[in-house]
């Protein structure tokens, strides 16, 4: 009972360390303050609480005025393009400047609002135009995680702790709540986690 107790305990506290990076989607580190908004103490992703909304948004708007039936689908989709060759051109060449950079992220979630609203125009069934909408989003998801991937990897690798998560400052906590040491450490409590990782 006593085990299970402080199993649940380690568990809680582990979500509570945990919240903070599930909000940034970035370690807790000076040098990726600019790719995250800052909002008193708490730290959001731009790519999951800007384009994400903004794209809603724009599907919303576009539904409710009814230009996806009066406006034709190649209008759509050269407004997508241009917008994602912005996008593009802002984060290769501007992606240190924060102010940019979530202007940036708008431009992303315009372009996948517009992209998906061409969908729901299309003269085809409500089946095939989830397939569509689904698969330019997964793609759309998986670059922009592949990128954010990248970033990290690049910045940790000049880093001189050099992807050692268990003390770097940005993500020792993280690690710590991922494999539920945190509660343990913080009350001198015998974590056999950390136990089978230093034999």
């Amino acid at each position: 009972m006593g085990a299970s107790k402080s199993l649940a305990a380690r568990i809680r506290h582990s979500v509570r360390e945990l919240a903070p990076f599930l909000l940034s989607h970035h370690p807790s580190c000076e040098a990726f303050d600019h790719h995250v908004i800052h909002v008193g103490k708490l730290r959001f992703c731009p790519g999951c609480f800007v384009s994400v909304p903004v794209g809603f948004t724009i599907i919303m708007v576009l539904f409710f005025l009814h230009l996806t039936v009066y406006t034709n689908i190649t209008t759509f989709l050269v407004i997508g393009f241009v917008t994602i060759a912005f996008y593009v051109i802002l984060s290769l060449a501007f992606h240190k400047k924060h102010c940019i950079k979530i202007f940036s992220k708008a431009l992303l979630g315009i372009c996948l609002g517009i992209f998906t609203s061409s969908i729901i125009a299309l003269p085809i069934g409500i089946p095939e135009k989830g397939y569509y909408a689904y698969l330019i989003l997964s793609v759309s998801i998986g670059i922009m995680n592949s990128k954010r991937a990248l970033e990290m990897y690049i910045v940790c690798k000049r880093c001189k702790f050099h992807f050692d998560f268990d003390h770097c400052p940005g993500m020792s906590r993280v690690m710590d709540a991922i494999y539920l040491r945190s509660h343990a450490k913080a009350n001198s409590i015998p974590d056999s986690t950390a136990k089978s990782n230093t034999t």
